[in-house]
């Protein structure tokens, strides 16, 4: 016999039943998880997009601010800038309503506006619609770029027009050229030339014709070939009047501190001989001029005036100089300052070197220090076939070499830093050799 139960009691032993819990605990968790993975997902993907709008943004500043610069004279210079930006955005999916574009003042020179973008986007949430009640994520990108304009970088020039390996980084040979800039007016088309394990490094890299191992090149301002020749800084430097010679084939090997005059026939400062320069110009008249190793040759500062100038020439037009610094020499070289040029010295802004125009082509200049190199000025040797080698220790603060080639091997370091004092003459400009050039600011 079926015993009656009433509602009330079956209900009240439903209520009681634990048995099915687990389930419907379980089953709570998995949904809190489903939505936690899908916030973290769709997070992601906002990540992504930002990332995108940045990307878009620093495109359509770029193009802008190359239009505007351009054309800024035009009374629809930022309209038509606007445009072009809106371009480069919609070729990236960006509607126009996406774009917004400002005249700002420049982040880095507060002289000069920068042009900027702000790229926003929005994209649609799936479960996180559901979780959270959202149904789109916002991101967006903003950016800036202005002209790079001003006096030029540059700190090695080869001057030759027609030949190849113009410029050779050879070996296992690592050139760091510190924020300034390397020019080659060779038109060959491997005018510049990394080979083997060599490397070089520079702020910006421009060449008459082209490149021959420009994977080995690291240029954050950018590789330029096809680019216009850069002028000869130097070329309205006369070769200073002299006459006779105050010294004729010049050679020690003990210590000495010698005076400006001429020199003629040769100079040589031989193994474990220290060779102090008095402050002035020194004209190197015929013969070679050979520091050897273990040698030191070292300007000196006088009186509170410093700075040489090292001139080299031939008064009977042959036996033109030919310089050699071995490997194993010491050589610490000032050129005069711009207090040295007031105070009578030279006058030659800030010249270390200066070859006469009129030597042979390719006449041969080894300036391969050892364990110190410092030279500080401008090398001007505009037709020697210039052979250059730094080390690990020397940092040349400011240098230029200019020459008609210009071979690198070793590790060298070339650097414009603090060259204000010896009055160089700039050349190339702050990109592509007077071109004008965009910059991203923001």
């Amino acid at each position: 016999m079926m015993k009656n139960v009433s509602i009330p009691h079956r209900l009240r032993d439903f209520a009681s039943d634990r048995r099915g819990n687990v389930t419907i605990i379980g089953a709570a968790a998995l949904a809190g998880l489903i939505g936690f993975v899908s916030l973290v997902a769709e997070y992601g993907m906002g990540l992504e997009n930002q990332n995108n709008d940045q990307r878009i943004a620093d495109l359509a500043s770029f193009a802008a601010a190359t239009y505007y610069s351009e054309n800024a004279y035009e009374s629809n210079g930022l309209s038509t800038a606007t445009s072009i930006a809106q371009k480069v955005a919609a070729l990236n999916g960006v509607s126009n309503s996406g774009v917004k574009v400002n005249l700002i003042t420049s982040p880095v020179d507060s002289s000069k506006n920068a042009v900027q973008v702000k790229v926003s986007t929005s994209a649609p949430l799936f479960l996180s619609e559901v979780i959270a009640s959202a149904k789109s994520l916002a991101t967006s990108g903003t950016s800036a770029a202005q002209f790079v304009s001003g006096p030029g970088n540059g700190c090695v020039l080869s001057l030759d027009n027609s030949s190849v390996d113009d410029i050779w980084d050879n070996g296992n040979a690592s050139v760091a050229l510190t924020n300034c800039d390397i020019y080659d007016n060779s038109s060959n088309s491997a005018a510049l030339a990394v080979g083997g394990n060599a490397s070089l490094s520079a702020r910006m890299v421009s060449v008459a014709g082209g490149v021959y191992g420009s994977s080995k090149i690291n240029a954050s301002a950018g590789i330029f070939t096809g680019a216009p020749r850069a002028t000869d800084p130097y070329a309205s430097v006369q070769l200073p009047a002299y006459a006779g010679c105050d010294h004729t084939g010049y050679s020690t090997q003990t210590n000495a501190t010698i005076n400006p005059g001429v020199y003629c026939s040769g100079f040589s400062v031989n193994s474990n001989a220290v060779v102090t320069m008095n402050p002035g110009l020194y004209i190197f008249d015929r013969g070679s001029f050979q520091i050897n190793g273990q040698a030191t040759l070292t300007s000196a500062t006088v009186n509170g005036v410093g700075g040489v100038t090292l001139v080299f020439t031939s008064s009977t037009n042959a036996n033109w100089p030919t310089v050699t610094i071995n490997g194993g020499a010491t050589v610490n070289l000032a050129a005069p300052t711009t207090a040295d040029i007031k105070n009578g010295n030279n006058g030659l802004n800030g010249i270390l070197f200066y070859g006469d125009r009129n030597m042979p082509v390719g006449t041969s200049y080894k300036l391969s220090g050892g364990s110190v190199q410092t030279l500080s000025g401008a090398v001007y040797l505009p037709e020697a076939a210039i052979t250059y080698s730094g080390n690990t220790t020397t940092t040349n603060a400011c240098l230029q070499l200019i020459g008609d080639t210009i071979t690198f091997t070793g590790t060298s370091n070339v650097a414009l830093s603090g060259c204000g004092v010896y009055a160089l003459k700039t050349f190339g400009s702050a990109i592509n050799n007077g071109q004008n050039s965009v910059s991203l600011v923001q």
